[in-house]
């Protein structure tokens, strides 16, 4: 929108400009043809070479540098600035997009790197938790086996204390069987 303002304002400068030329060339032209007429009336051959030429040649060259400051140099200073903002909007928005796509690809390399990384903890949090899996199974089968042997124990003690408890009884219940078999005393 700046853009299109600044050539609207660019543009009724120059219509000034130009108007302003166009006003001063037209007071040269009348200036010229007073200043031509006097000769004309005095000699008419229209190529001679006298001191009007001179004037003419002086006015035409006035004439130039005035409308090259007034005119010409506005148009070629507003081709140009039209000329930046076109093509340099269209480096600039070239750039712009150079510079997006590199931050893509940044992007998406961190993106790859951090994903690598996330993928490596994960597996060694794994192989972690199957160690210590190992570890708690390991360690359960030893305590299972140590009361396992503890039980044995016990359970052999037991066994051990009721045979030495039956044993004088023993022998009371093998005669008391052997009679009642037999129907005899023994």
């Amino acid at each position: 929108m700046k853009t299109i303002i600044m050539n609207r304002s660019c543009l009724k400068k120059l219509k000034i400009n130009l108007f302003r030329s166009l006003n001063f060339l037209g007071l040269l032209v009348v200036f010229a043809y007073l200043a031509t007429q006097n000769a004309y009336a005095a000699e008419e051959n229209l190529l001679s070479f006298d001191k009007t030429l001179i004037v003419e040649f002086f006015i035409f060259i006035i004439a130039i540098i005035i409308l090259n400051k007034l005119l010409f140099n506005p148009l070629v200073a507003l081709r140009y600035r039209r000329e930046d903002l076109t093509v340099g909007k269209m480096d600039e928005a070239r750039e712009l997009n150079n510079d997006v796509e590199k931050k893509i690809e940044e992007y998406q390399n961190r993106l790859h790197d951090a994903r690598e990384e996330a993928y490596e903890k994960k597996a060694e949090i794994r192989k972690e938790a199957q160690q210590s899996a190992e570890k708690i199974i390991s360690d359960a089968r030893e305590e299972a086996d140590r009361q396992l042997e503890e039980y044995k124990k016990e359970l052999h003690s037991h066994i051990e204390e009721i045979k030495r408890k039956i044993k004088p009884e023993v022998n009371i219940l093998a005669k008391d069987i052997a009679t009642r078999v037999l129907g005899r005393e023994v």
